[in-house]
């Protein structure tokens, strides 16, 4: 609620002085928030607003991070397909732009789509893209996510898959999400 307060406040003065690119952020995160209370239709309605500001102004980033958003909340809902419909769009935007950390939560969420619809080749592909990129930069804090969805995968698929790495990544974190907890067991 203290959130929801300050994002208004700040929407806002957005408003008031006609600052166009603190509206769309203001009205993004207030999305997020509504999305981590559960209010999924109102944070899709939020975020739908900002997306509309970003591309308005041509603001490629907002753009990608409003359909970031977007796959958050569908991918909550459980509406894989919407979910990687924003995924995608997301990801071309975010490679248009270079933004390689980016371009890694997007290719790991699609991965992750992939894995709750069973299709555990496309999940595949994407996950070991989305981790040879957080390697490759030192993205620390999705690994964890990422490699339990991967492996997982490789059991579907009969792979193998190294155990003490998922182990070391479990001693290694400070939070394990709720999603990733429910994986592990």
């Amino acid at each position: 609620e203290t959130a929801l307060d300050y994002l208004s406040r700040s929407l806002k003065i957005a408003e008031e002085i006609g600052d166009k690119y603190g509206m769309e952020h203001s009205i993004k995160m207030l999305g997020r928030v509504y999305a981590d209370k559960g209010d999924y239709e109102t944070a899709l309605d939020y975020i739908a607003r900002s997306l509309s500001i970003a591309e308005e102004l041509g603001d490629k980033y907002g753009m990608g991070g409003s359909l970031s958003n977007i796959g958050v909340v569908h991918t909550i809902k459980g509406d894989y397909d919407n979910a990687l419909d924003h995924w995608k769009k997301s990801l071309v935007i975010h490679k248009e732009l270079g933004d390689k950390p980016m371009i890694g939560f997007d290719l790991g969420n699609i991965g992750i789509v992939h894995y709750y619809k069973d299709d555990y080749e496309k999940a595949e592909e994407y996950l070991e893209k989305s981790l040879d990129i957080q390697k490759e930069i030192g993205i620390k804090g999705l690994e964890l996510q990422t490699t339990t969805h991967l492996y997982l995968s490789y059991k579907h698929l009969g792979k193998d898959y190294d155990e003490n790495a998922i182990h070391r990544l479990i001693k290694e974190a400070e939070n394990i999400e709720l999603e990733v907890n429910y994986q592990l067991l």
